[in-house]
């Protein structure tokens, strides 16, 4: 270990890994304010770059507008990470040509239902607490599940569960439909 009081190379490398760590926390910082700073326009960028590339056309219906920027950041942020989780999955898994994005806002809540018209995922039921489905063979509500990082259909529903929110998820043939339901400022706060 380096005491404050060393000198020498290990010492120097310490201090520029703290430096670098600070750094990138930073920039981190920095990002999600950049990234949450404007609620609406967030989802429409997301929109818009994400699906970039891809045949997919999307639909942004928008209720309650005005209560914006009322909206806790770490919730909006929250809302946003489910949204790009929902958008990879339908890109990735679903063979959809539309996305349908409804996003109510009111005093209380967020409201956000992603629909697409893909080939849906089989099989969506529930083990052990965790939502499952098989899409092209691809087991994408188990997938990442024992990551300690929020990934696929789990990683949304536990962001939802974090903030008090609620999330439901089905699937026919004809597409998947993903709501998630978040207050709008933080209940423990």
């Amino acid at each position: 270990l380096v005491g404050e009081n060393s000198s020498g190379p290990l010492n120097e490398a310490s201090k520029s890994l703290d430096k670098a760590i600070e750094e990138a926390r930073r920039l981190i910082s920095e990002q999600r304010r950049q990234f949450v700073g404007d609620f609406v326009e967030s989802i429409e960028r997301e929109l818009e770059d994400r699906l970039a590339g891809h045949s997919i056309r999307f639909d942004l219906a928008i209720t309650g507008r005005e209560f914006a920027a009322d909206i806790a950041s770490e919730n909006s942020l929250t809302a946003l990470r489910i949204l790009q989780e929902s958008l990879s999955n339908t890109i990735r898994h679903s063979q959809a040509d539309q996305v349908t994005i409804g996003l109510a806002l009111d005093a209380t809540s967020v409201t956000m239902t992603i629909t697409d018209n893909g080939d849906g995922i089989a099989d969506v039921g529930i083990v052990g607490g965790i939502d499952v489905g098989i899409v092209g063979g691809i087991d994408v509500g188990t997938a990442g599940a024992s990551s300690p990082e929020y990934h696929g259909i789990p990683g949304m529903r536990a962001r939802a569960d974090a903030f008090g929110g609620e999330f439901e998820i089905s699937s026919t043939d004809q597409g998947t439909r993903v709501r998630v339901k978040l207050p709008l400022r933080d209940p423990l706060a």
